[in-house]
């Protein structure tokens, strides 16, 4: 992630934190913004560029009617890179 902000100035990178699905619901937009903030701490300090990263917390993850359980319910962080329009 750290490279996508060296080597492509024109994109930007979301930092989309969740938590597990068993995290109490009064804690899970703080919990997930605190882990995606961490996350965009950690790039910067790798070298990553602060103005191309956001770093947003989406709190529990929307149930899905699958077999096959998402990384969302384990509490993931998702990369979302985008294309600067300007």
């Amino acid at each position: 992630v750290t490279g996508v902000t060296l080597l492509c100035e024109g994109f930007s990178v979301e930092i989309a934190g969740y938590v597990p699905v068993d995290t109490a619901a009064e804690f899970a937009m703080d919990l997930s913004q605190r882990r995606a903030s961490a996350v965009k701490d950690y790039l910067m300090a790798y070298g990553a560029n602060p103005e191309q990263l956001t770093a947003r917390g989406y709190g529990l993850p929307e149930q899905q009617n699958t077999e096959e359980a998402s990384p969302r319910a384990e509490g993931a962080i998702e990369f979302i890179v985008r294309p600067e329009i300007n």
